[in-house]
């Protein structure tokens, strides 16, 4: 069985627990440890306005250039794609390419 593989903000969360500690970004986000917990391993979702807290959090924490500090930011740009998705504020051409006609 192949198991499935955790959202971006869990995965980021995760490595942020182990490198700056699950007291430090209890504090970060304003969330209890076992909520931190369920997070980092994907038994809770984030919503975005979380995700972004998190990321946030971690750029400003994590040693800048890190790879810590690098997947803070692609999430926070996962995250702004996503809310202007859901905004519909998305530059969309105005026809459909022939080829998906």
């Amino acid at each position: 069985m192949i198991a499935a593989r955790l959202p971006t903000c869990a995965r980021v969360l995760a490595a942020a627990v182990e490198q700056l500690g699950a007291a430090e970004m209890s504090r970060a986000l304003h969330a209890s440890r076992a909520r931190i917990e369920r997070w980092s391993t994907g038994a809770a979702p984030m919503t975005l306005e979380e995700q972004v807290a998190l990321a946030l959090a971690v750029i400003a924490r994590a040693q800048s250039g890190s790879e810590l500090f690098h997947r803070a930011a692609r999430l926070r740009e996962q995250v702004r794609a996503a809310i202007e998705f859901q905004l519909h504020s998305t530059e969309t051409h105005p026809f459909t390419h022939p080829r998906l006609r």
